[in-house]
């Protein structure tokens, strides 16, 4: 059952249910519901922790009610493995050990191209 006010889900065994007049009832979950609805006479619309107040403001911002995303429709990607604390470490090194490399090639190709050229 679903309080009158709130819209909040009431617990079996819980709440309160008044009947009026008419026959039909009003379940509220707590005192605080009861008594903004029945004596303090508030619209559930304009207090902001009432789901009817988020409705229409819903309807206010988007002219209509969003509609729910389907579970079907939305495709979920596959996880990436991530590897392993020691694989990372692993790959880290060999790309230290890749940049060593080509500083290394580097220091060498200029020393080639600035003093390759006269030796005597």
């Amino acid at each position: 059952m679903k309080c009158s006010f709130c819209g909040a889900d009431i617990p079996a065994g819980t709440g309160k249910i008044v009947v009026l007049s008419d026959g039909s009832y009003l379940a509220f979950c707590s005192n605080k519901c009861e008594k903004n609805y029945l004596k303090m006479k508030r619209s559930p619309q304009r207090i902001k922790w009432t789901s009817s107040y988020h409705e229409e403001k819903e309807i206010r911002m988007f002219g209509k009610k969003k509609k729910e995303k389907k579970v079907e429709q939305v495709e979920e990607k596959p996880k990436k493995k991530r590897p392993s604390k020691k694989e990372r470490r692993e790959l880290r090194k060999q790309k230290k050990l890749e940049k060593k490399k080509k500083k290394l090639e580097m220091k060498q190709q200029k020393n080639k191209e600035s003093g390759g050229g006269s030796s005597e």
